[in-house]
């Protein structure tokens, strides 16, 4: 998965094109975006409620007819045990912790942490520095 994940980036960076990788694939700390080249942002979405979380799965369940809900529940534990080891990997790699409880809410909080980092980004250009000297990556 990294490698396809490395290969995008690049081929985005290349391009000069945006992208959005998401999935439960993706994991903070196994890829590593070039961050002279782009502005990454990972961010890792959660919902802790238990009984909140099955809803999602449900929902989706009858919205895409190729993954019935039945699929998620039998595997819905590791789902579970895959988003804990996910978000312990955000922790350790700073990577922001969103809590999707509310597709607005948690939308916004996307896009506001986006934005907070282009500003950012551009300021840090307008100033002559180096993010990745400074040791900032996204």
């Amino acid at each position: 998965v990294a490698v396809g994940i490395n290969a995008l980036v690049d081929r985005a960076a290349v391009e000069g094109t945006s992208i959005v990788i998401e999935g439960a694939h993706v994991v903070p700390g196994f890829f590593d975006a070039a961050a002279e080249l782009i502005l990454a942002v990972p961010v890792v979405l959660t919902v802790e409620d238990e009984d909140m979380h099955r809803s999602h799965f449900v929902a989706r369940g009858n919205d895409v007819i190729a993954r019935p809900a039945q699929r998620y529940a039998e595997g819905f534990d590791n789902i579970r045990r895959l988003q804990r080891y996910v978000k312990s990997q955000a922790l350790s790699h700073g990577v922001p912790i969103i809590p999707n409880y509310n597709f607005d809410q948690a939308l916004a909080s996307v896009i506001d942490l986006v934005m907070e980092r282009a500003t950012e980004r551009a300021a840090q250009m307008r100033a002559g520095v180096d993010p990745v000297q400074e040791g900032r990556t996204g």
